[in-house]
């Protein structure tokens, strides 16, 4: 298990440092008394407990600046399966870096912390709203080399399924490395 530790409130009263293992045990047993928060020491605060992995895990400000870095222009939150309305909200939306919403959102009450992700989705399928623009029709189509040295046109069908590998493949490495950062 992880050896990350954090500073716990319970219904005010402070529970000392504990171990993120104990800790997800004491909140799925009902074992601590509601609002439960934690003290991030990135910043300098006592916050709700909901947002305890975005502390553990790569601040998500390096995250952001790493999906710009890769020159990614469109992202998508991934949840869990199990989010609570204000993080279900958010999903089946497409955001670029510079709008994405803070994770967890405002008024999460995920059980027993947020574990949605952002993922980078092939901006060619996912384009957001405000950077989308009318393209000519047969545009899309892009040469992709052969492995004899020559190229090929691509459909968008092809382009599609080719973007969808590489957002699943993306997610599940995102949520196996929250799920190590956790459980490891």
């Amino acid at each position: 298990m992880n050896n990350d530790t954090r500073k716990i409130r319970a219904a005010g009263v402070e529970q000392g440092e504990i171990p993120l293992d104990r800790l997800y045990r004491l909140l799925t047993r009902g074992e601590l008394a509601e609002p439960v928060e934690f003290y991030s020491p990135a910043r300098g605060a006592w916050l709700p407990i909901a947002g305890i992995m975005d502390d553990i895990s790569a601040a998500r400000d390096e995250r952001l600046h790493d999906l710009r870095a890769a020159r990614v222009k469109c992202v998508r939150i991934l949840g869990a399966g199990d989010e609570c309305p204000a993080c279900a909200a958010l999903l089946e939306k497409t955001y670029t870096p510079a709008t994405v919403p803070a994770l967890p959102p405002a008024g999460c009450t995920c059980d027993p912390w947020c574990r949605c992700v952002i993922i980078a989705v092939d901006p060619d399928e996912e384009e957001p709203a405000e950077t989308k623009r009318r393209r000519p029709a047969g545009s899309r189509a892009k040469k992709q080399r052969t492995g004899d040295g020559g190229h090929r046109e691509t459909s968008p069908v092809q382009q599609s399924a080719d973007g969808c590998l590489v957002v699943l493949l993306i997610g599940v490495f995102l949520v196996a490395a929250a799920a190590a950062a956790v459980f490891c």
